[in-house]
C-alpha cells in the first residue's frame, strides 16, 4: 500500500502557498501564449506649434470615458482616466546650454525645434512605465507572477545576507525566474485587475501622448497605436505662438516653421495608419474626428498623407532656408 501524500496543512503557510501554486506553473507556462492581459491603447498627437495638440488631448479626456463624456460617445470602451494619463513631450527638453546653437539675424540662439534638443531616452522610459502600469493583468498571468515571487522568497538561502529592497524590486530583493512576463508585474503586481474571466469585457485603459516632433522617433512611433497629426497654416501658427507665448516673429520665421516643415516630413514614411485633421476647424469637430478614428472608423490613408505632404512641402523664401 502506498504511503499517503503529506497533507498541505503540515507545511508552513508560505510553503503551502507555493506548493499549491506550483501545481499550476507548468500548465501556465505551456499556455502562456493564451495570455489575456489587456494593453492600454496609446494615442499619439503630433503637429505644428500651437496647432491644438494639447486641446485635443484634453478634449479626449471627456470624450473617451472621462468625468464628462461627450454625447453619443462609446465611453464603455475605456476606463475613466485623468490628466495624468497625458504624457507631454514638451516636458523632456534638454537645458538650453545643451542645445544646438546658430547665428540667426545677428543673434546666437538655442534651437528648441530639433529632435536633438529632447531627452528621448527619458521620454520613452516614462511612456513605457505608463504602459506597464495601465496594463490590465489577466488571472492566469497574475497567478504566475504570484507563484514566481513566492518561490523566489521561499528558495532564498536563510544564511545569505538580506539585501535592502528598493522600490519596485521583486520580493526578497532577488530576481524572479526568467519569464517574458516578469517585467510587467514589477509595475502591475498582484493587485492588478483580473480581466480574463469568461464572458467579461474589461474597460481598456487609454494613454494620450502629444508633442510637436512625436512621430520623428521610430521607437516612440512603434509604441503608439493610433497616430493623429494636426495641421495649421503658417500664419495661424505664428499668430497663436506670438499671442500665447510671446515668441519673437523672427524666431518663428527663421527657426520654428522651417524646422517644423523639414523634420516632420519623416511622418510621411510611417507605415502606421495616420489621421490628419485640420486645426482650423471647430474644437468639437476635431475631437469627433479623433474619437471616430480611435473607435475604429476607417480612413483613406493615401488621401491623408497626400494632404499632409502638401502641407509639409510648403515653399519657403530663400532667406529662411539658411538655417539648414
Amino acid at each position: 500500500m502506498e504511503a499517503p501524500l503529506p497533507r498541505m496543512e503540515d507545511k508552513t503557510g508560505k510553503e503551502a502557498a507555493v506548493a499549491e501554486l506550483v501545481l499550476h506553473d507548468e500548465e501556465v507556462e505551456e499556455e502562456v501564449d493564451e495570455c489575456r492581459c489587456v494593453r492600454p491603447l496609446v494615442v499619439g498627437i503630433a503637429g505644428a506649434s500651437r496647432s491644438g495638440k494639447t486641446t485635443l488631448a484634453l478634449g479626449l479626456l471627456g470624450a473617451l470615458g472621462g468625468p464628462t463624456p461627450a454625447p453619443n460617445s462609446t465611453t464603455s470602451l475605456f476606463e475613466s482616466f485623468d490628466p495624468r494619463t497625458i504624457v507631454h513631450l514638451d516636458r523632456y527638453f534638454k537645458s538650453p546650454r545643451e542645445m544646438e546653437k546658430k547665428r540667426v539675424g545677428g543673434r546666437t540662439v538655442a534651437n528648441w525645434e530639433l529632435a536633438s534638443s529632447l531627452r528621448w531616452d527619458e521620454f520613452v522610459a516614462a511612456l513605457r512605465r505608463q504602459i506597464e502600469r495601465k496594463t490590465l493583468v489577466c488571472a492566469r498571468c497574475a497567478r504566475l507572477a504570484e507563484s514566481q515571487q513566492l518561490q523566489t522568497a521561499t528558495t532564498a538561502s536563510p544564511s545569505s545576507p538580506r539585501t535592502p529592497r528598493s522600490r519596485g524590486n521583486s520580493v526578497g530583493g532577488g530576481s524572479a525566474p526568467s519569464s517574458p512576463l516578469t517585467p510587467r508585474f514589477r509595475a502591475a503586481s498582484a493587485a492588478a485587475p483580473e480581466v480574463a474571466s469568461a464572458g467579461s469585457k474589461p474597460k481598456r485603459k487609454l494613454i494620450i501622448v502629444e508633442g510637436f516632433l512625436l512621430f520623428t522617433d521610430k521607437e516612440v512611433v512603434s509604441l503608439i497605436d493610433k497616430h493623429i497629426f494636426i495641421t495649421v497654416n503658417r500664419s495661424t501658427s505664428r499668430q497663436r505662438r506670438t499671442e500665447t507665448m510671446g515668441t519673437p516673429g523672427w524666431y518663428f520665421d527663421r527657426v520654428i516653421w522651417p524646422c517644423y516643415l523639414k523634420h516632420n516630413r519623416a511622418v510621411l514614411e510611417m507605415p502606421q495608419q495616420l489621421l490628419v485633421v485640420d486645426g482650423h476647424t471647430e474644437k468639437h469637430e476635431v475631437v469627433r474626428a479623433a474619437v471616430d478614428f480611435i473607435e475604429g472608423r476607417p480612413v483613406d490613408d493615401a488621401l491623408q498623407r497626400a494632404h499632409l505632404s502638401r502641407v509639409l512641402h510648403e515653399a519657403l523664401p530663400p532667406a529662411l532656408l539658411g538655417w539648414f
